[in-house]
């Protein structure tokens, strides 16, 4: 694993690395590597799991009910205009 790497690494991970460091987490992160690729070359006599299930998925339907207990709602809503609910804003701009 090169340097540029491991400074790339240290940088989305908001770290500081000496070049001891450095040296260190390139060893370790590169026999990481070498093991997840012995792990592929495995035959498991297995399917690839993470590949795409042909299955289709049955979702329900997407019915609409009508809800029994608007009133409750509003009024228990300590922030409402008319029957609207007011909530703090979430988005600035």
């Amino acid at each position: 694993m090169d340097e540029k790497l491991i400074d790339y690494l240290s940088l989305l991970s908001r770290t500081e690395l000496t070049e001891e460091e450095k040296k260190i987490y390139g060893s370790q992160m590169s026999d990481i590597f070498l093991w997840v690729e012995q792990i592929k070359d495995l035959n498991t006599g297995e399917d690839d799991v993470l590949s795409y299930k042909k299955e289709e998925s049955r979702l329900r339907q997407d019915i609409p009910k009508p809800f029994e207990n608007r009133k409750a709602i509003i009024d228990n809503f300590t922030a409402r205009e008319f029957d609207f609910l007011k909530v703090k804003k979430v988005i600035e701009g």
